[in-house]
């Protein structure tokens, strides 16, 4: 807290809404971007079950890229998010 919110508690209340506007801003850009992770999975689900088996490893492989880096992107944005 800054020495400004401690003499103030109209500086407090309108710095704390500063705070947790941009907070949500940035959960709300998370938020956005699982969304999309999502589609993508979905998407590749549904071509894994729609191509013949010769393509099934491919898509595997594919599908197993992307679970990694959306657990990685999770965990940046969480450690960023929280840190």
């Amino acid at each position: 807290m800054s020495e400004i919110e401690n003499k103030s508690l109209e500086a407090h209340v309108s710095i704390c809404q500063h705070r947790y506007e941009s907070l949500d801003q940035r959960l709300g850009t998370i938020e956005h971007r699982i969304e999309r992770l999502e589609n993508m999975v979905a998407d590749i689900h549904h071509s894994i079950k729609t191509h013949n088996k010769g393509n099934t490893q491919e898509w595997i492989r594919a599908r197993d890229a992307l679970i990694a880096v959306l657990l990685g992107s999770l965990a940046f944005m969480g450690s960023k998010f929280l840190f």
